[in-house]
């Protein structure tokens, strides 16, 4: 078995710059990560107005919040439950990088949670593959 300092995985994965991870991994083993569950609704995903104002998604506060440090990950968990029709809400995340409104921070890398035999929509794999052009 390799044990590995936070700081050694965290200083790997950035190296990597790995867009999809295929096994579940521990929250703790990623400090630097705001998870985003792959079935939430629309106003989470994107944010919504309330009538007078624009509320930001809850998951942008923590992106936000490690614009400063060494990692910063969004991480999308459970998309391989969802339907063909249903991966496309993360177009726009994945191809552009931001929420409706905002855009992530540069040192925001997308990570996708799935397992192996977890075959993305075409258009999907294809803004997965550039994220980190």
């Amino acid at each position: 078995m390799i044990t590995m300092t936070k700081r050694e995985r965290f200083d790997g994965l950035r190296e990597l710059r790995i867009n999809i991870l295929t096994d579940e991994l521990p929250e703790e083993y990623l400090p630097y990560a705001t998870f985003l569950a792959a079935d939430c609704d629309a106003d989470t995903l994107r944010g919504c107005y309330d009538g007078q104002r624009f509320v930001s998604p809850p998951w942008e506060a923590g992106v936000l919040a490690h614009e400063e440090d060494p990692v910063n990950l969004l991480v999308i968990r459970g998309i391989e439950a969802l339907s063909e029709r249903a991966q496309t809400k993360f177009e726009l995340l994945l191809k552009y990088k931001k929420s409706y409104v905002t855009e992530l921070p540069d040192n925001c890398d997308i990570v996708v949670l799935a397992p192996r035999e977890f075959t993305p929509t075409r258009k999907i794999a294809m803004l997965m593959s550039r994220v980190y052009d």
